[in-house]
Formats: C-alpha cells, structure tokens, sequence
C-alpha cells in the first residue's frame, strides 16, 4: 500500500488528540417533540443542537420527536429546518425535561444574502457580516445534480467550466482555478501544483455525503488564508450522529439510485449511520459510471458540429493513428469515465465537554479524456495528439478533529485539526503517429495542522473573539517517463515538476465581532501568512536550454484583512465590507516545465511574489414576512483591484521561438507579477413565496465586467451576464417546478488575446443560449422518493463560455431515493 509509510504518523496522530482529555460538567436529558405546518404535524429531519457545541445535536424522527443530552451550563438550544423558523429553548438547565412541545412558524429557505463569521463548522451563524450562500443537502437532493460542480451551476452568481467529460472548474466574481480555494471539513484542497486558468479537483467529492456548501464571495483570506481571491467554497460532509443513552443504537440509512440518458449515467450511492450513547459511525460510499455524452440537436450559430476524432491501432509491431468520422455528429467522442467517491467517520463523545471525530476519505476518478485535445472539427492531418488523458486522479485524506469546550478567560471553544493527504495526478500524452506516450505521475503528501478558539459573550454586548493558526507541509514528487508504446520499455524522463521540492505555508489570524446595540455589528479582522517554498532543480532538467538553474528556495510573507459594518432597519438589511486576499506563488508557478495552451512552452521563474486583491463590496437586502407570503431582493455591486497578478509572460532569458518535437512552432513563456486588472459587478436577487397556496419564485442575475490594465484589453475568464429564472409548486406527495437558465453572448471585442488564440472558443466568440429544466418529484412515503427531471428541455446546442465541450442535450434525469 502507498499509505504504508504514514502509518506511524497516524499513531502519533490519535495519541496526540486523546492526551489533553479531562472531565467537565454535568448533562441534562431533554426530550420531545417539533410540531409544524397548518394542520400541525410532527416535523421530521429537524437538527437540535447546543451553542457552539458539536457534541451536543440530534435531529428529530419522522414523527418530529427528539431526545438529547446536553450540558446544564447551557445557555441556549437552536432548533433549526429548511421549511420553518428558527427557534430557540433558553437555558441554563437545572433539571430534566421531558415532553416539550415546540412549534415552528413556516418560512422559505433563503438562499441568498446569508453571513458568516470565523467560526468553525456548524456554528451557529446570525447576523454577522462576511457574506455567504448556504446550498443545503436538500437543495442537493432537490437538484438530482451529476456531480458536485452541477450543484453550484445552479446558484445564478456562480459559473462553470468543463474542459472534457469529467470536468467542473467554479469561477467567482471573475476569478477561477488558483484564485478560488476549495476547501473540505476544513482542510485546503488547493495544493503546491495548484494551476491557473482552469481545474477540476471539487469532483472528487461527492455531492451525496454534503451536508452543506458554504460559498463565500470576495477575498476571504483572513479567514482562509492564500488562494481565497474570488472567494471561497467550503464543503462539509455529513458528520455521525450519537444515539441516545439507555437507548438502542442509532441506525439509520440512505440508498439512491440514479440514470441520466444524455451520458448514460449510472450512479449508486449508500450510506449507514450507526449510533451508540457515546460514539457513532457513518459510512459513504458512491460509484458513478459515465458513457459518451450528447448534444443538443437544435443548432445554435457559430457552434459547428465535431465531425471527426483520433483513434489508434497497434497492428503487429507498429502502431496506426488515424482520423475517424463521427458516425453521430450528435455524439462526443471519448468522454466516458467513472468515478468512486468513499467516506468513513467516526465520532467519539469522550465526555460532555470533549469530543474526537476521524475522517477517512477516498476519491478518484479513471481515466479522464481531454475531450479538446482529441476532437477535429474537420477531416485533415492537422490531428496534434492521438493520446490525451489524466490518470491516476486521486485523494485521500485522514483528518483527525479534537472539540474541547471549557470557559476560561481566553476562549470558551477549542477546535484542533490535524490532518494528512494523498494525492494523485497523473497525465498520458501522446502525439499523433507518434510511437512514444509521455507518461507524467505527481505524488504530494500534505501535512496540516490548525487550531481555533472562540471566545463568545465578551462584555455585555455579547462580542466574540475567534482566532488561530495554521501550518502546511507539502512534499512533491514528479516522474516522467516515456514509454514506447509497442514494446512497453520505459526511460525516465524529467517530471512536470523538479522532483523533491517542498512547500511549506502557514499564518496566524484574528476576528473579531462587535455587536453595538441590536441593529448594528461590525466585522474586523487580519491575518499573517508566511510560505517558504524549496525546489529541488536536477542537473540535467534543462540542459536543453543551455541555462543553469540551481536549487532555488524562495519565502515571503503576506498580510491580509477585513472590515464589516451591517446595519438593520425594519425589513431593510445594508451591509457594506472592504477585504483583502492573496494567493502565495507555488510550484506551478515557479518552477513548470511543459507545454501551455495555444503555443506556449513554460519555463521556471524564481523571482515571483505575492498577488493582492483589494474588494470594496456594497449589499442592500429587502426581507418582507407575513403570514401568506414573504418577500426578499437583494442588490450587491462590487469592485475587487487585482495587482501584482502572477501572469504568463515572454521570458527574458530565453531566445522567443523553437520547434518543439519537430513541429509546432512554440514560443518560451514564464509566470511573473506583471498584471494589473479591476473587475466588477453587480449580482440580483428576488424571491417570493406564497406561504398559504404552497408557490415559490425565484430570479437571480450576475453581471460581471473585469479589465486587465496591465495588457490594455478585457480581462481573461470574465463570464457573460447570467441569468437564472424558477417557479416551483410544492404539495404534500408531489413538488413541480420550471427552471430557467440564460447566457448571453461574449462577443470578440470583449474577449483577450489569450481567449481569441483559444481554440476551445468558437472563432466567432460564445453565443448567447436559454434552456428550460423540467422538474417533478414525488413523495412516495416518509422513505422513498422519486425525482424525475427534463433537462435542456428543447434539446439545444450550446456551450458554457470558455469551456471544451459542449454541455448536454435533452436528457432526461431519474433517481430514486430510499432511507432506512
């Protein structure tokens, strides 16, 4: 096993956590149940849980009834579901309590204008100022998404790129790729060989064990530290639930089925949740099989038809690359793949003020087309490659998290996390009737390590203090080989990257929140990261070049900062935040060697610093409740500066030209902070629910402009004005709804030089495309569901800005859900 080597690390681990653990308190047993809806009825899934306490939650069974533990300085219970108010039971608890009745006050689930604090996950956020969307596992389920990157397509302020089947790279505000941290249960998933433009890693996990996504618009590193320039997208995984005491063990399930025929998927999932008084398992496992996918038939202008692809033969000792006709125009060759996403968790209680969770995750995906680098648009023999895929692409995680609540005078919440990745990535790359295949494999080992403390109720305003540290270790190998593809023999090549290097990043930050009267909180807070990056150059990588590079170490220090003002008059909310963020350069960008798109090939370059952005952003939100009905519009124009921006550049030390291979022409480039840019934009929200008749409707609107100053031209990766438009009728056995999704069209003159030499971009520039999304779904018992979805409703052709593939056509979308 390749994990051998850390199982020391992870005995360290577990001993480390379980040191500290002392007894504190005593628990009080609560028990009853949540009453809701017009008439009332018990409310099921509804989550209980205690004050910035984990050890203490249950959720509510099917008839609405409860029974928890909690500790008796507890000063309040949050009862919390998507369909109703918020409530609360005040402590403290002196003794127990039995039958409670509560009843909730129906509501719509606002998945707009939503803030959050530093807070760890699973806190309890109100009124508080950094800005943040809350995507629920029920709006996933509601979704029947594919993937994970389907799910945030359906938010109207985020946009998707796909290079191949197989694909999903989020852009915020303007900003993708290395400019977007992706983060899981608390840990980076942007890493040392992070690129830019676009990437696909938030497929790894899947949608079915979310328990929510938190997606935080504009800089963000203060709280998150480097990568959050356009913001940050926080993905939580569904955490074990205890059993009661003197009870039998918790258990329960769900299981899902799902096919789609515009890509013959094949999708199962299951889960198990077995809970004891004082520990509790959750298991996930889902496997997801792919075919080629189709196209929409109706034909939109300046989106030609993919005719042709590269195949290959190996007859007797020599190999035959050949250009084939698309039987089925309609058809996109080589996008069939498969991916197995596996979680296993483990939650300790070790008293009422301790508790230990272990988080073992496992994702991959199998050999992954560039869909780009394959297709041919005419019959010629201008084919480039004959092989183009990523393989292996894996990640595996064990995250240990210790939770220790004791009041003192510096905190009243501890959280400890440690934890340890693997990953994989790997690219097979062959050029047409070329008889050797480039094999390129990528192996980092990730150490981190952060603790976080809260300390609440400071004062008689009820201020609260977080802050905290956070330390990462990463060790890169990068192989290269080139395999001759008849005989199979092996030469060892240079890697994508210098083999060996190390990268190791880490800060110290403070939050603070005030809250001066009730209507008025203000939000500051800072940050200080250090990064110190060792690249291990060999003697001979680039002789080629008749340049000398040693090993190179390079270090920098990066500040960051926030400040939020949130005011609340009547039904009005305004909200104004300035913020900073930074992306430290890694390995990608200092020290890669290969070819780049359109052209280019990439040198090294050590002397690269620090990016900044600067966002100024403004919120005014309307929220108008009553007894029928409730409305909401929120209007959030922003203007983010982006400077010393790490870009591609003509290098200086290099002659401008050379055939690489023999053929194409290439032109020598290397990453440098030359770039200077603004972006702004203006998002639109508007909801209304018809409480009493069951309707709700929903409208949303991103436009976003960005300009590189540097260049004197648009901005690289700025999306078109997106539109989203639903209605939705919800019944007690069975929900209806239309989904509305526009884009309007990038002309040339809005596009950079980068763009109009992208031949993923049609020649004429990205038109503009509407498609209508069906959706039913029926409420067969309390434990099964079926959802049943018309996607792309007319069957269009169309194709996501600056994306390789064209998305799908009429496809019709069936998953059935069980619990047990």
């Amino acid at each position: 096993m390749i994990y051998t080597e850390s199982r020391t690390k992870y005995f360290i681990s577990f001993i480390i956590f379980f040191l500290p653990i002392i007894s504190w308190g005593q628990t009080i047993s609560i028990e009853g149940q949540i009453l809701g809806g017009n008439p009332l009825k018990g409310v099921a899934e509804a989550h209980i849980f205690c004050e910035n306490a984990d050890e203490c939650q249950t959720v509510t069974d099917s008839t609405g009834k409860f029974k928890m533990q909690v500790p008796s300085n507890t000063n309040y219970v949050f009862i919390s579901h998507q369909s109703f108010e918020d409530q609360i039971i005040k402590g403290p608890f002196k003794n127990d309590i039995k039958n409670k009745i509560v009843i909730l006050q129906e509501k719509v689930f606002e998945l707009g204008p939503i803030e959050i604090s530093a807070k760890p996950p699973d806190s309890y956020h109100k009124d508080l100022t950094q800005k943040l969307d809350i995507i629920s596992a029920r709006d996933v389920k509601s979704l029947n998404a594919t993937n994970t990157a389907d799910v945030l397509e359906a938010n109207p302020n985020i946009f998707i790129q796909r290079t191949q089947g197989g694909g999903g790279s989020p852009i915020l505000r303007g900003l993708e790729a290395n400019k977007v941290l992706l983060m899981v249960d608390g840990i980076r998933m942007n890493n040392a060989i992070y690129r830019g433009r676009h990437v696909h890693n938030i497929l790894l996990l899947d949608e079915s064990v979310l328990k929510q996504m938190d997606v935080i618009y504009g800089p963000s590193s203060s709280l998150y530290g480097s990568d959050a320039l356009g913001g940050t997208i926080h993905l939580k995984t569904k955490d074990p639930i205890i059993g009661k005491i003197n009870e039998k063990p918790n258990t329960f399930g769900n299981y899902y089925v799902k096919t789609t025929s515009a890509s013959n998927e094949l999708s199962t999932h299951a889960d198990l949740n077995i809970g004891f008084c004082n520990w509790a398992s959750l298991s996930s496992i889902t496997y997801k099989t792919f075919g080629d996918s189709k196209k929409g038939k109706i034909k939109n202008i300046g989106l030609g038809d993919v005719n042709y692809y590269t195949v290959s033969q190996i007859v007797g000792d020599t190999i035959r690359d050949k250009i084939e006709a698309n039987q089925n125009r309609y058809i996109q060759k080589r996008t069939d793949h498969s991916q197995l996403s596996a979680i296993q968790k483990f939650k300790i209680r070790l008293n009422s003020n301790v508790n230990y969770t272990a988080n073992f995750q496992f994702n991959s995906m199998e050999k992954v087309n560039r869909f780009d680098k394959l297709q041919l648009n005419i019959d010629s023999a201008s084919a480039k490659y004959a092989e183009w895929y990523y393989d292996p692409y894996s990640r595996f995680m064990f995250g240990n998290t210790l939770e220790i609540k004791k009041s003192s005078s510096f905190y009243d919440h501890i959280y400890i996390n440690m934890a340890y990745q693997k990953i994989h990535e790997g690219r097979v790359i062959r050029k047409f009737k070329n008889p050797i295949r480039l094999k390129e494999r990528d192996i980092l080992d990730i150490y981190n390590f952060n603790t976080h403390f809260i300390k609440s109720d400071l004062g008689r305003k009820k201020h609260q203090l977080n802050y905290g540290i956070e330390l990462i270790a990463e060790q890169i190998a990068s192989e290269g080989y080139e395999e001759q593809i008849v005989s199979f023999k092996e030469t060892r090549v240079s890697g994508r990257y210098p083999d060996g290097s190390t990268f190791r990043h880490g800060g110290a930050y403070v939050n603070f929140n005030i809250n001066h009267k009730k209507n008025l909180i203000i939000n500051t807070g800072m940050r200080i990261n250090y990064s110190d990056l060792n690249v291990a150059f060999a003697e001979d990588t680039y002789n080629s070049f008749n340049e000398t590079i040693e090993n190179t170490e390079q270090s920098s220090f990066a500040p960051s900062g926030n400040f939020g003002i949130l005011s609340k008059f009547n039904d009005l909310k305004i909200r104004y935040n300035i913020s900073s963020g930074f992306r430290t350069p890694n390995l990608d960008d200092l020290a890669k060697l290969g070819e780049g798109a359109g052209f280019i090939y990439e040198v090294p370059n050590s002397n690269i610093k620090p990016e900044y952005i600067i966002n100024s952003d403004f919120e005014i939100s309307y929220y108008k409740p009553n007894e029928n009905s409730s409305t909401t519009i929120s209007l959030n124009p922003y203007y983010s500066y982006l400077f010393n921006a790490i870009v591609r550049a003509p290098t200086t030390f290099l002659d401008s030209a050379f055939h690489f291979d023999g053929q194409d022409k290439y032109y020598y480039y290397s990453k440098a902070n030359t770039g200077y840019a603004y972006i702004y934009g203006t998002p639109l929200k508007l909801d209304y629910t018809d409480i009493r008749n069951s309707w709700k409707i929903t409208g949303g609107v991103s436009y976003t402009q960005g300009w590189d100053v540097s260049g004197n031209e648009p901005l690289t990766g700025i999306p078109p004005l997106k539109g989203i438009f639903g209605v939705k009728k919800t019944g007690t056995t069975f929900h209806m709804g239309l989904n509305i999704i526009y884009n309007a069209a990038k002309k040339i003159n809005q596009m950079s030089n980068v763009e109009l030499n992208d031949n993923r971009i049609p020649a004429t520039g990205n038109p503009n495309w509407i498609i209508y999304n069906l959706s039913t779904a029926w409420i067969i018992s309390d434990k099964s569901r079926l959802n049943f979805i018309i996607e792309n409703l007319f069957d269009v052709n169309y194709r996501v800005f600056s994306s390789g593939i064209n998305a799908s056509g009429r496809n019709f979308n069936a998953t059935y859900y069980f619990s047990f």
